[in-house]
């Protein structure tokens, strides 16, 4: 103990042993026990690790739950701080404010965009689309946008979302009234991740437009045949 200096004496030797200990031992706890052990921030040699962990231990006082190191209740040390960036807000505004500064030791995690689905021989384009456009969320209306618009034989009205339901394990099936949308005369739909919007077509249109232009390409034959005699 400190205290033991008024029995024993002190030298100019002994205090400057003191002070380089201590800034030795302060240095493999807060570089070592925290920046190296706990963040992993840089790289070293087995032999450093292992000299600077028996220095850092042999400093007086709880090394383990000190501030800055990890524990069994605070993982990460320091009660970490979450920080939510909009990388949308930042890439078009340019505003510095959005740019923070990452530290050694920062984990930087960026959610994956989910994909909806859109089908159906109502639709122009089927395929899969990513849910976030512009960091607004896509409804049913987006979707058909994206996917090219409606056929001339589509249901719209007849259009529905199928949603997995996680509580039943099923399908949870949504009307969606495109043309009632496009009128104003209802409210768009939100999708969600892995939503599926289907479109079907009207078969009876189909067949009836087939049948028109059947006769359409008859009735041009003839005229070109009376022409030619």
């Amino acid at each position: 103990m400190c205290l033991g200096v008024i029995w024993v004496g002190w030298s100019p030797v002994a205090v400057g042993v003191c002070v380089a200990l201590y800034f030795i031992r302060m240095f493999a706890i807060t570089g070592f026990y925290h920046r190296y052990f706990s963040h992993r921030s840089f790289k070293t040699s087995r032999a450093a690790q292992f000299a600077f962990a028996v220095i850092g231990a042999s400093a007086n006082g709880r090394v383990g739950a000190s501030a800055g190191s990890a524990s069994a209740d605070d993982p990460l040390g320091e009660n970490p701080q979450i920080v939510t960036i909009r990388l949308q807000s930042l890439l078009e505004s340019g505003d510095s404010s959005f740019n923070i500064l990452i530290h050694g030791g920062d984990v930087v995690s960026v959610p994956r965009a989910g994909i909806v689905y859109v089908t159906g021989a109502g639709i122009t384009q089927p395929g899969g689309y990513v849910l976030q456009s512009h960091g607004e969320q896509i409804t049913a209306l987006k979707a058909v946008a994206l996917a090219h618009g409606l056929t001339g034989f589509a249901k719209a009205d007849s259009a529905v979302i199928m949603r997995s339901n996680p509580i039943t394990g099923q399908k949870d099936v949504i009307p969606v009234r495109i043309k009632q949308i496009e009128n104003q005369k209802t409210e768009d739909v939100a999708m969600r991740s892995n939503d599926i919007l289907y479109i079907p077509d009207s078969k009876g249109l189909k067949i009836l437009a087939r049948g028109a232009e059947a006769a359409i390409s008859i009735g041009s034959s003839v005229a070109i045949y009376r022409t030619a005699y």
